[in-house]
């Protein structure tokens, strides 16, 4: 444990967690800001006084928490002051989750590193009990950079919101859960194949293909999400056999950047199809059990598309 009486940036008796993000591309205001859930954001870490802790968390994570220009912070009253208890299990989780939101739009490069570190502040002191290293979401060649807004933060606090809504209603949404549970791996994956692999996989969670016919209404079903057109209904068939070739591990019939591009926009759906649903509480709804999923893709092809709104332009994506 780590420990600093320098500033008094914190409540007394309360429990915080930091998510600290080096050197990421951002376009935000300078001075402090909360987001809807209370989650400060911040240009450096709420600390000043980092050689206090250089001994106890080492000089390379040191670096790497000197450099954050994007910091979140949740913080909230303890009743246990000093005890990693559910109250500071629950608020890094919530970070943890918030961090991967962020993700869900292609561009966001968090590669340089992110630390999460939960603490307390007690008698004066700022008390880091907790550091963990975040998981890295890595690029699909070609990507283009985004920067990280307040919008965008304020659009990932609300994909949190949904995720929480979710979790509380178990078991329902299951095949929701774990379809952004497997985009999310992919997002997490080096190679283009297996990043692909993993998408269409989301994909087929909302989808909820019938036995035996899981190609054709992977393409068809998929064009409620993406504009449908000629175009749309090629690239979908072939990343599906792109998906096909990864699973049963034979190499793929396309050229290195044909592979790519359909990763790309592949991954541009899913994330797409997650934030809609995450978002849109009246559209999550009819994803609610395979039973509703199935009511869903019974309707006409111009009444589901009704219910799911504007569909993503495939043929916009650099």
């Amino acid at each position: 444990m780590a420990t600093s009486k320098i500033g008094q940036e914190f409540q007394e008796n309360s429990a915080f967690a930091i998510l600290a993000i080096k050197n990421v591309y951002t376009c935000l205001p300078t001075t402090t800001f909360d987001l809807s859930d209370k989650t400060r954001v911040m240009t450096h870490l709420p600390i000043r006084e980092f050689r206090v802790w250089k001994q106890w968390l080492g000089s390379s994570r040191m670096k790497r928490l000197e450099k954050a220009n994007l910091v979140l912070v949740v913080e909230e009253p303890s009743n246990n002051p000093g005890v990693l208890d559910d109250l500071h299990r629950r608020i890094t989780k919530d970070l943890r989750y918030l961090f991967a939101m962020l993700h869900l739009r292609p561009g966001i490069d968090i590669a340089n590193g992110a630390d999460l570190l939960g603490g307390f502040f007690v008698n004066g002191e700022t008390q880091i009990r907790q550091v963990d290293r975040m998981q890295t979401f890595f690029q699909t060649r070609g990507w283009t950079p985004k920067p990280i807004t307040m919008d965008w933060l304020k659009d990932s606090v609300g994909r949190l919101n949904g995720v929480a809504a979710m979790e509380a209603g178990r078991p329902r949404f299951q095949r929701v859960r774990r379809g952004l549970r497997t985009l999310l791996k992919g997002l997490q994956e080096r190679r283009g194949d297996d990043r692909l692999h993993q998408f269409v996989r989301s994909l087929e969670g909302p989808i909820h293909p019938e036995r035996g016919e899981t190609k054709k209404q992977f393409v068809h079903r998929c064009q409620t999400f993406a504009k449908p057109g000629e175009d749309t209904r090629t690239w979908l068939k072939e990343a599906y056999d792109m998906r096909s070739n990864t699973e049963h591990l034979n190499s793929l019939d396309q050229g290195e950047d044909a592979c790519w591009e359909r990763t790309r926009l592949i991954e541009c759906l899913a994330c797409s199809v997650y934030s809609r649903l995450l978002c849109d509480p009246e559209v999550r709804m009819h994803f609610e059990t395979d039973a509703a999923i199935d009511e869903f893709w019974k309707l006409r092809d111009h009444e589901r598309r009704c219910l799911w709104g504007t569909p993503l332009d495939l043929s916009q994506i650099p």
